[in-house]
This record gives C-alpha cells, sequence and structure tokens, in this order.
C-alpha cells in the first residue's frame, strides 16, 4: 500500500492563519500604538458625564440636598416706604459790597426754594447755619451791631441746609426770622406733619419760599452805611395732589438792615 505524507504546515489554510495571527499581534491595539502609555487613546482626555447622568446616580437623599442647593434663595419682601420727598436746588445771588480801595465782601444769598413731601414720607432733617456769616461786619441789623440773621428759606426741620454755599440763606433781621417761623413755617408743620413734632407727612404738601431783596447784587459803602428794608419774604403752601395752594402769605418785615464797611 502506498503511503502518502502531507506537511500540514504547507497547507494554505494554515497559512492563512499563521498570517492572520501575525497580522494581529503587530496591529497598533495589541502592539500598545493605541492603549499603551504613548498611545492616542491614552493620551486623550477622560470624558466626564453630563451633570444629570452623575446627580442621577447619587442616593435620593442627597440628590434632593444637592437640587436644593442650586436653588437660588430669594430673600422675603420688606415693607418699606418709597420717598417722594423733593429738596429744591435754591435759587441764588452772589452779592458783593465795596469798601475803599481794594476792601470788600462777597457772599451768596437764596431768592428762593422749595421742599415737598408726599403722604407717608419720613420728615427729613437738614444743617444749621454757620458762624460767623459770610456777611458779618458787613450787613448788620439797622441801628444795631448785631450781624444780620441767616435765614433759612427752606426750614432745617424740614431737610433745608444751612451752609453759607447751600443755596438756602437769605440774610434778614431777627424780627423778620421769628415772623417768618410764626406766619408761615409753623402752618406747614400743622398741614403736612400734624405739628412741629410730626414725623411723617399726612398728605402730599409743598412749601415755596421766596425772599425779594431791597438792594443790587453790588452795594457800595466806600462812602458810608447803606440802610435797607428787610428782604419781602413770601410763602406758599399747596396741597400737590389736589393741584390747591393752601396758603399765601407775605411775611411781616423787621426793622431792616444796614450795609457797612467792615
Amino acid at each position: 500500500m502506498t503511503q502518502l505524507s502531507i506537511d500540514i504546515n504547507a497547507s494554505p489554510r494554515v497559512q492563512s492563519l499563521e498570517q492572520l495571527r501575525e497580522q494581529i499581534d503587530h496591529s497598533p491595539r495589541m502592539s500598545g500604538q493605541l492603549y499603551g502609555s504613548g498611545g492616542p487613546i491614552a493620551r486623550a482626555p477622560v470624558q466626564s458625564k453630563p451633570k444629570e447622568e452623575r446627580i442621577q446616580t447619587k442616593p435620593k437623599e442627597e440628590l434632593r440636598q444637592r437640587r436644593a442647593a442650586d436653588v437660588p434663595s430669594v430673600p422675603m419682601a420688606a415693607d418699606t416706604v418709597t420717598q417722594l420727598y423733593k429738596y429744591g436746588k435754591g435759587t441764588t445771588r452772589d452779592v458783593t459790597v465795596k469798601g475803599n480801595g481794594t476792601n470788600e465782601c462777597s457772599f451768596e444769598e437764596c431768592l428762593s426754594n422749595t421742599v415737598e413731601y408726599k403722604t407717608g414720607d419720613q420728615k427729613r432733617t437738614g444743617s444749621q447755619t454757620t458762624n460767623p456769616a459770610k456777611w458779618a461786619d458787613w450787613l448788620t441789623v439797622k441801628g444795631k451791631s448785631r450781624n444780620a440773621t441767616q435765614m433759612h428759606s427752606v426750614n432745617a426741620r424740614w431737610g433745608g441746609l444751612g451752609g453759607q454755599k447751600d443755596g438756602n440763606i437769605f440774610p434778614g433781621s431777627p424780627a423778620e426770622n421769628s415772623h417768618h417761623l410764626h406766619e408761615g413755617e409753623t402752618d406747614f408743620d400743622k398741614i403736612c406733619f400734624g405739628g412741629k413734632n410730626g414725623t411723617t407727612a399726612l398728605g402730599d404738601f409743598k412749601y415755596e419760599c421766596t425772599a425779594a431783596p431791597d438792594y443790587l447784587d453790588t452795594v457800595d459803602v466806600s462812602k458810608g452805611p447803606v440802610d435797607v428794608e428787610d428782604p419781602t419774604v413770601e410763602v406758599e403752601i399747596t396741597d400737590t395732589k389736589a393741584g390747591k395752594s393752601l396758603k399765601q402769605k407775605t411775611i411781616t418785615d423787621g426793622i431792616g438792615l444796614t450795609f457797612q464797611e467792615g
């Protein structure tokens, strides 16, 4: 009987398997070119899961706390009163008193100013005058050595300012200042605040004060003192909501003023 000798390694099928195995061994994945320390996949950044996917993996209680923390807190609305208070800028002019040579004095005086409150507004506090007055020794009470009074156009009790450059001060006699208080300002206290000690506006009210001087903006005293009358002060109180004037009053003058070289 004739025996056949077959070389299995020479089989085309086996050769194909060997070639395939060799290709796999040398592939980028198996050789570490992809996953090794230098491979592109190893170098690729780790992509984190979306926030919602990560949250869903947490226990329910932790998830509830997380979501609660993500909600911004909203403060409770407070009971507030919107201030509608209006204080005027003041209409002013500069007055110069000329003495001998270069000796002179200048000061600012208010010609008019206003203040307005709305219902519920809290009373404001202004400021008192500062001494000595800018016109000290140059403008005095007639027949006296006392300096003219620094009068507020808008009272400090309502927010009126008393500084020499605040646009709210004008000169007058002490008597006129007292008349302004009792003939005008006291009425506004009663109407707007229910009295001097009231703190809250009872309605929508406005106070306006004008002061018309009895002299020009330049006064020459080089030849001696110059007597003038007190400024003519007029006040008006208005109910702004009703559009109605509640009071108009020309304040009683005092004894007048005297310009002199200081």
